[in-house]
């Protein structure tokens, strides 16, 4: 038994964590460069995947030549955002999981109180500024992590975190069990969270110089398999929670929770593997081909509003400037203005890529939902309430799958 807790506890130290996400980090390196496609063409001003720029440059729009994928990614998180947390409105209830209290008006009192406190909580704290950005990340990657924790001055504090940073396992369940999330902060903000006596020398020089340089921290969230039920601080609560400096893999902090302070939506999900499937991946070789029209039917366009043109060889005094109210000078006895100047060239159609593009702008508007949440969008009839709420139920029920994984991983952790 003794040589069991060993191995229990040297399974949480530092080193091992560390290791433990690197591995992870390179299993889904095929997922990596997968949700790097999905974003240069769905969710550009989230954070790069696997790529590099400098602060101020990570706004990259080169592969977009239609904005159709932008907008239905944003279309998508409004409407489940206002579908199932509207922050107008009160969207949850609470009740006790013994049946047979129901039915107990002091104790449905109860639930109905603490359900007001919430409701006061969430508006005031970041949650409806942070639960638009997950669902989008839901909908394009197909994975969104959210983590929740104390604020003095708000209560709680909720932070959707970039895909890039998080590496998860499930248990045999298919249930979220283990989170590994990199954080980077100057010493200066790491001494600001945990003081400056729980950082290396180094980093405590660096504080008092004011550094801008940014060190990597490791949270680790995970359940606690060894402790003292009989006490109840931090270190022995269910969930525990390790703050590791990585270059000098270290413990800086340990916390504890008595639930999961981070939640995982899978928009779609398929056994064994943790990470989720999102329509945008569907939408993604229509997409592709939706912007390759549109460049292609771009240059159509500009031959036909600025065709080249053909010129004698020996006529002008070069070089020659087609640009507006350019100036050009040129032999009049070696051409005639009227005959040897003319434009030439395959222009194209392009109301045909016109029409192109709205085949493909409909199938990735489809594919991510678009009608489902603008259901007033393209109606050629006046219709009244009950029609109206009759046709967004039924294409809600396509989102059925999708709503009832964030219910049980989201809102019930």
């Amino acid at each position: 038994m003794p040589n069991k807790q060993i191995e229990r506890e040297d399974r949480y130290k530092p080193e091992h964590i560390i290791d433990n996400q690197k591995q992870l980090i390179s299993a889904k390196s095929n997922m990596s460069s997968y949700w790097q496609t999905l974003h240069d063409y769905f969710y550009v001003e989230a954070q790069d995947i696997n790529k590099s720029y400098a602060p101020g440059a990570e706004l990259d729009t080169s592969y977009l030549y239609d904005a159709t994928t932008l907008e239905v990614s944003d279309v998508l998180a409004s409407g489940f955002m206002n579908y199932l947390t509207p922050p107008s409105s009160k969207w949850f209830r609470l009740r006790s999981k013994n049946p047979s209290l129901t039915e107990n008006k002091d104790v449905a009192d109860f639930w109905e109180e603490v359900a007001e406190e919430c409701n006061y909580t969430f508006n005031r704290s970041n949650f409806y500024q942070t639960i638009h950005p997950g669902y989008k990340s839901s909908g394009v990657y197909g994975t969104s992590v959210l983590i929740e924790e104390d604020d003095i001055q708000d209560v709680a504090r909720f932070y959707n975190l970039p895909i890039k940073q998080v590496c998860i396992v499930e248990d045999g369940f298919g249930r979220v069990v283990e989170y590994y999330i990199e954080f980077e902060y100057t010493a200066y903000q790491a001494a600001s969270r945990w003081g400056i006596e729980s950082l290396e020398k180094s980093m405590q020089d660096e504080v008092e110089a004011r550094k801008d340089t940014k060190h990597k921290f490791l949270l680790f969230i995970a359940k606690r398999e060894v402790r003292d039920v009989t006490r109840s601080n931090k270190t022995n609560m269910p969930i525990m929670a390790l703050w590791i400096d990585v270059a000098n893999k270290k413990l800086v902090d340990e916390g504890g929770y008595n639930e999961f302070p981070a939640m995982c939506h899978r928009f779609d999900k398929r056994p064994f593997l943790p990470w989720g499937f999102s329509p945008a991946m569907k939408a993604l070789p229509f997409a592709r081909q939706l912007n390759a029209i549109a460049k292609t039917n771009l240059r159509a366009m500009m031959k036909h509003t600025d065709p080249p043109i053909a010129l004698p060889n020996n006529a002008f005094i070069m070089p020659f400037n087609a640009n507006p109210r350019a100036i050009n000078y040129y032999n009049k006895n070696s051409m005639d203005s009227s005959k040897d100047i003319f434009a030439f060239g395959n222009f194209g159609d392009p109301q045909v890529g016109l029409n192109a593009l709205e085949y493909y702008s409909q199938k990735v508007k489809s594919l991510m939902y678009y009608d489902v949440f603008l259901a007033f969008e393209g109606l050629g009839k006046q219709m009244n309430n009950p029609e109206v709420m009759e046709r967004i139920n039924e294409k809600m029920s396509m989102l059925g799958p999708a709503v009832g994984r964030w219910t049980s991983e989201v809102l019930n952790p």
